[in-house]
């Protein structure tokens, strides 16, 4: 490569804060509604309880059926950040912090894929399909900030390679301090570690092995430091083997039709991937397809295998195309954002960001806050004004809302949190009315439960609209997503 060409391509730096400001604002336009997620509700729930209470809570304070079983709040410190946003700024605001921190993702990843020296056109190819494949896993949830700082560790292991210091690594057990206090996914860094050491041994870099198992190690001690001690692992096997996660569309194994941006980066690294002589480090090749594996497993790892197999991906197609490339003169456009220094550029980009946000809060949002389609909001509302007393089961996907809107002023069965709050037999339980099984009016006059707020899509519902079940229940509200029923005397 020339040295004209490696000196122009040190001045792309420029790509990082232009993508910011484009990704945030397609963020904005296409991302789903705040509060559709089925447990962003409950964290920011969680996050005024946090605020209020001023400790982690050690069980449910809002169910009536969990039975006092510890809860497992692995995400207290994302739940403590979205209370404060909240509190300052409204839900406006929490959309607009998580939007800024998806859209990170996308620039973080252009800037190290710039330090790689791949082609431009490599770079906001990667980066522009990259940032519209993990569409489908922007939401105000904690493994938001899991994807932020699996990224983050990846690229400062990367810039360990060659070192004969510490040097970055030594960021790595605090950032696994709050990762193990942030979400479940602090069990990812490891991989990412695992991968890093299997190549310093590969390439019998003994002084680079001996500083990775250090650093896995002083990680795997800090992780530990969190309000559950050793069984924070048990929280986060929860869900995981838990009943709830076969009936749970994110922890199924990937299927094409499961997720657009992860089948469409599937079939591009398909094309393009060459692990036998892309000029990549083995690190980047092993997690590839590690966590290729893992989405083919869970869908749920899909935004992390983007994330950690782009610079891989990037390189292969940097290859692949450096013989078609043709060489020009920058436009004019590059030329300037190239002569602007860093600091203007993305004081630039976040007031793009902040004045777009701006305007935004002016114009009408709700569409933005929670979708006609999956609010709850009316059929809650009317239960807690005409029927506070009577103790709800509630559709699993609404929980949330429930939460959110009565914090524990109306007594409701369970909620998404799964395993992380309930035993198994309640979840079994709920199921059982979920698919209408022999016996599931027995089980919820158990609980003593003589109401239930469902979605008009759901089984019951939809028998009940046929004509059956009126001989003990009554539909008492129907609302835009939801309706209320009440147990007959």
């Amino acid at each position: 490569m020339a040295d004209s060409q490696v000196l122009a391509r040190s001045k792309d730096y420029w790509v990082a804060p232009l993508l910011f400001a484009i990704n945030f604002i397609v963020y904005y336009i296409t991302a789903q509604p705040l509060l559709d997620d089925s447990d962003v509700p409950w964290h920011l729930a969680t996050g005024k309880l946090l605020l209020d209470t001023g400790h982690v809570p050690t069980t449910d304070p809002w169910s009536f059926a969990s039975g006092g079983q510890p809860w497992y709040l692995l995400s207290w410190i994302w739940d403590a950040i979205l209370g404060v946003v909240e509190r300052g700024f409204g839900l406006f605001g929490v959309l607009v912090f998580v939007l800024m921190v998806s859209a990170s993702l996308v620039s973080m990843l252009a800037s190290h894929l710039v330090t790689m020296r791949v082609s431009l056109s490599a770079v906001f190819f990667t980066t522009m399909i990259g940032g519209l494949c993990i569409l489908d896993f922007i939401t105000a949830r904690p493994h938001l900030a899991g994807y932020a700082l699996a990224f983050i560790f990846y690229r400062l292991l990367y810039h360990s390679r060659g070192k004969n210091t510490y040097g970055p690594l030594l960021a790595l057990p605090p950032l696994m301090l709050v990762w193990a206090n942030t979400h479940g996914s602090f069990i990812a860094g490891f991989t990412v570690i695992a991968a890093y050491v299997v190549e310093a041994f590969v390439v019998k870099d003994w002084g680079w092995l001996k500083r990775l198992v250090f650093i896995g190690l002083a990680c795997g001690l800090v992780a530990t430091i969190n309000p559950y001690g050793l069984e924070v692992t048990i929280g986060a096997l929860k869900t995981l083997n838990g009943t709830a996660r076969g009936f749970t569309i994110e922890w199924l194994p990937f299927t094409f039709s499961s997720s657009t941006g992860v089948s469409t980066w599937l079939v591009l690294f398909i094309l393009a991937s060459n692990l036998r002589f892309a000029k990549v480090p083995l690190a980047d090749k092993l997690l590839a397809v590690m966590w290729l594996m893992a989405t083919m497993f869970i869908i749920r790892n899909g935004a992390i295998f983007v994330l950690l197999s782009a610079p891989y991906l990037a390189r292969c197609m940097d290859e692949a195309t450096m013989d078609i490339r043709e060489v020009r003169k920058p436009s004019k456009f590059v030329g300037f954002m190239e002569g602007r220094p860093l600091w203007q550029l993305w004081g630039a980009a976040v007031a793009a960001v902040l004045v777009f946000s701006a305007v935004a809060s002016k114009i009408p949002h709700e569409d933005k806050m929670i979708s006609e389609t999956s609010s709850a909001f009316d059929a809650i509302d009317y239960a807690m004004e005409h029927y506070p007393d009577h103790k709800f089961l509630c559709n699993f996907n609404f929980g949330g809302q429930l939460i959110y809107r009565t914090m524990g002023k109306l007594p409701f069965m369970m909620d998404s949190r799964a395993g992380t709050v309930y035993p198994e037999q309640v979840i079994q339980d709920y199921l059982t009315f979920l698919f209408l099984k022999p016996g599931w009016e027995g089980v919820l006059k158990g609980y003593g439960v003589n109401g239930i707020i469902m979605y008009k899509t759901t089984n019951f519902s939809q028998t009940f609209d046929s004509g059956q079940f009126h001989d003990h229940w009554q539909l008492v509200f129907a609302g835009k997503a939801a309706n209320v029923y009440i147990a007959r005397p």
